[in-house]
């Protein structure tokens, strides 16, 4: 798995931004998965960050979060090297953030 840049806003989420790995690309779609620091985190939303061409995802906790950081804001992950790419897909798992991006088509 070849590693990708990954910016964090840091929020309630730990996110291991260093150890976001490309699982698959083509030249239209993109997995990428990032390791969580906090057990069962949530998304919250996923769109565009501060910039509006880089797709970001926002993770919260719930109820279920463990390994939370005490600042009570979402946490952004955004994938600056895929600017013009949006997020198609994003899952938060027991300890991992998958998020599949795709480039649109030119029209």
């Amino acid at each position: 798995m070849k590693p990708t840049p990954c910016t964090v806003r840091t929020g309630c989420i730990a996110v291991n931004a260093d150890t976001a790995k490309i699982l698959e690309r083509g030249p239209r779609i993109v997995a990428i998965e990032v390791d969580l620091g906090s057990k069962r985190a949530s998304i919250f939303s996923w769109g565009t960050g501060d910039d509006a061409e880089v797709p970001a995802v926002w993770l919260e906790r719930t109820e279920e979060t463990l390994h939370t950081t005490r600042l009570k804001r979402e946490t952004i992950v955004s994938f600056p090297e895929f600017t013009g790419w949006r997020v198609y897909l994003a899952e938060a798992g027991k300890y991992t953030l998958r998020v599949v991006l795709v480039k649109e088509r030119a029209q």
